[in-house]
């Protein structure tokens, strides 16, 4: 979807957030409050910071495809939408049933497996039809070898050889007729292709697969590096990239063996992710995986790695926006020498740095409600951690993790790891956290737990935390001491516990545990025994400070509605409530 929007608006990734989201606005200038819109907008597709619920989000996204729509008429293709994230598949879902008033047209490519988890997208869904892609004629095999070839003739027995081995893949026709042309059996004379061999005699490879390995196995040693380096960063990938991974000497001849693959119909130029590159895409994700493929293991992990720190230091500022590429190439890395022969020092920090990446991505993911992405990033990360690491147990605790893997023993194995781990090697710092989390865990899974366990649990970490100055492991265990006072009906202990963890979150410039503890905070303040004024007066800066999260202002709101309307101001409650429901979500 990011892509989708780039192109309609002509964004550079180059420029900043600021500088997209006002030509954003300008293309829909005509609608009501663009600015909210777009600025809504952009944090779903990762050009701002993500704050609002998932429906909010796909409402903005809708708005705006159909305040374009509005203006012309509106084509949006999505290619290998069977790779998609839940969350992606739910908003095209979103988009064909509750888009109107606007000509739009989304045309989603996949294989037949997308259906296995969007069963309903096979047909019935109003507005939208399914076309089954089925295999050429043979007819229709040759017709598209003449189409190749242009103007120029080609001897009936070639095209008949070509559409026989194809059975019916038109990239086999494609790539079946570049390396006849690449090997010299077929060449241009006058206007008109001939065979310069007996076609019958040349092999005829068995699979699109093969016939892909066999066209890279024809070129030279130099191109057939340039090309496997390119395959490291993906379908589409950058010359700096492929530069920094060639190394001397052949980094000078980069750009001429780019330009020759281009040639050989390989690749073709693509819209660069930075300003002063150029950039490439396979023209077909199978060329990649033959190219990929074909580099040793042990070569890709130390590919993986430089790319990670080429991405890293290309993208400076804006790195944090990249940390799911960046951890995915570190993740590559780790895990292939781990398969090769086990983790050694380098290893470990090599997973922890690829954890620290995608735990921050998939920390954010949570923020903007997109919990399918969180509950895979975060899990990954996890799983290159070993169980005496601290970030461990911090990336795993937020229960709303836990219950997104639908798998609450997954966190419950994850802290016994920890506390056993801590207990052989003395950890303090590590059992506290694992003692803090494990509470917050119970308090969701075990209904027999008691306030007094988990007073306990947090007055021993606390002492902790203290001692080693952990700002946000006293945060954590001060949302525990809440949800404990919460527990034992004690609401106003309850808001008192939740401010001094806010206080140490913000020490801590954790603003996803910032979020959790207004929650809890905000609920004590509505139901706890503080006069409606000092509530109220709370609740207000709360919401001056919360003003970037659309969720919290949400909540803030409904509980402003319902504090001023037990003060017996009704018509600011009205529109308190009738503001939060214009975030969101309702009280």
């Amino acid at each position: 979807m990011l892509e989708a929007i780039k192109d309609v608006a002509e964004l550079e990734d180059s420029a900043s957030a600021e500088e997209s989201q006002t030509r954003l606005v300008a293309l829909i200038e005509d609608d009501a409050e663009p600015e909210a819109l777009v600025q809504r907008m952009t944090e779903t597709i990762g050009l701002a910071e993500a704050t609002g619920g998932t429906e909010e989000r796909f409402t903005a996204i809708r708005g705006f495809i159909e305040a374009l729509g509005r203006r012309r008429a509106l084509v949006i293709v999505f290619d290998d939408v069977h790779w998609g994230e839940q969350t992606f598949l739910d908003l095209v879902e979103h988009l064909a049933d509750w888009s109107r008033g606007a000509p739009i047209l989304l045309l989603c490519m996949a294989r037949p497996e997308l259906l296995e988890v969007r069963p309903g997208w096979a047909g019935g869904k109003l507005n939208a039809t399914t076309v089954l892609l089925e295999p050429l004629s043979h007819g229709e095999c040759t017709q598209l070898v003449s189409n190749l070839v242009g103007e120029d003739e080609l001897a009936e027995e070639v095209e008949a050889r070509i559409a026989a081995a194809a059975e019916g893949n038109p990239l086999f026709v494609e790539e079946m007729l570049s390396m006849l042309i690449d090997d010299g059996v077929l060449v241009r004379e006058d206007g008109r292709w001939t065979a310069t061999a007996d076609l019958s005699a040349v092999p005829i490879p068995p699979t699109i697969h093969a016939l892909l390995a066999a066209r890279l196995d024809q070129l030279g040693d130099e191109e057939r590096a340039v090309i496997e380096r390119a395959a490291v960063e993906g379908q589409v990938f950058h010359r700096g990239s492929v530069e920094e991974l060639a190394g001397q000497p052949l980094r000078s001849k980069v750009s001429e063996f780019l330009g020759a693959l281009v040639r050989k119909e390989l690749i073709r130029p693509d819209k660069p992710m930075f300003a002063g590159e150029d950039s490439y895409h396979f023209r077909h994700l199978l060329i990649r995986d033959a190219a990929y493929e074909s580099v040793p293991k042990k070569r890709r992990a130390e590919l993986h790695e430089r790319h990670a720190a080429w991405l890293e230091a290309k993208a400076g500022e804006r790195a944090v926006a990249y940390d799911e590429i960046i951890g995915y190439h570190l993740e590559q890395a780790f895990r292939y020498r781990a398969e090769l022969g086990g983790v050694d020092d380098a290893g470990r920090l090599l997973g922890r740095r690829a954890a620290e990446h995608l735990g921050s991505a998939g920390r954010r993911a949570f923020m903007r409600s997109d919990a399918p992405a969180g509950v895979n990033l975060i899990s990954r990360a996890v799983s290159m951690l070993p169980p005496s690491d601290p970030l461990r147990v911090e990336l795993v605790p937020n229960v709303r993790v836990v219950q997104g893997m639908n798998d609450l023993s997954w966190a419950d194995r994850v802290l016994t790891e920890a506390v056993e781990s801590a207990a052989t090697t003395g950890d303090r710092r590590l059992a506290a956290h694992a003692l803090v989390q494990r509470g917050l865990l119970r308090l969701f899974t075990e209904s027999a737990v008691t306030p007094e366990e988990l007073f306990d649990a947090s007055e021993r970490a606390i002492g902790v935390f203290e001692e080693l100055g952990d700002e946000l492991g006293l945060a954590r265990a001060w949302r525990l001491v809440a949800q404990a006072h919460y527990l034992d009906r004690r609401i106003g202990s309850c808001a008192d516990a939740s401010e001094r963890a806010l206080e140490h979150a913000r020490r801590a410039r954790d603003r996803f545990e910032e979020v959790e503890i207004v929650e809890w905070l905000v609920i004590a303040l509505l139901l706890g025994p503080a006069p409606a004024d000092d509530a109220i007066s709370r609740c207000r800066t709360l919401l001056a400070e919360t003003a970037d999260h659309a969720p919290l202002q949400a909540q803030i709101l409904g509980a402003l509605g319902h504090l001023l309307a037990m003060q017996g101001s009704a018509t600011e409650a009205d529109h308190d409530r009738s503001q939060s429901r214009s975030h969101g979500r309702v009280w």
